[in-house]
């Protein structure tokens, strides 16, 4: 059968042969960069007010969000996004953004920082007022 296909031209012989050799690919190599070769490059930005954080069996999970929202054909549209880390990830994100505030509470303007033993995290929104 190969004959005559061999024949009327209907097998390459060049990939016959090709088809017998093989490739490895080190995916490793993909991923190798220099330091110098590294940039950041955001995707966008988005501006949140409140946060909302839910802990799952392998993740951690941070909605921020735009209060108070717009309404929208009668419903209030809250703006937001989701944000999922590893538990090791939200921890050094929980280190590096404390000693950040802590360390600059002092240079900012207008600076609120609410220490209290009694505090729990919270969803419920209240003004300054109502404190």
């Amino acid at each position: 059968m190969e004959d005559i296909r061999n024949e009327h031209g209907e097998i390459d012989k060049s990939n016959a042969e090709q088809k017998d050799t093989a490739s490895v690919v080190d995916i490793r190599k993909l991923y190798e960069f220099k330091p110098e070769d590294l940039v950041v490059e955001l995707s966008g930005t988005f501006y949140s007010n409140i946060s909302y954080l839910q802990i799952a069996p392998r993740d951690v999970i941070i909605d921020f969000l735009e209060m108070p929202g717009i309404k929208k054909d009668g419903k209030v549209v809250i703006g937001g996004i989701r944000i999922y880390l590893s538990h090791i990830g939200a921890l050094k994100m929980v280190e590096s953004l404390g000693a950040l505030l802590e360390n600059n509470a002092d240079k900012i303007e207008r600076f609120e920082l609410y220490r209290s033993n009694n505090s729990y995290p919270s969803t419920e929104i209240s003004s300054p007022s109502e404190k």
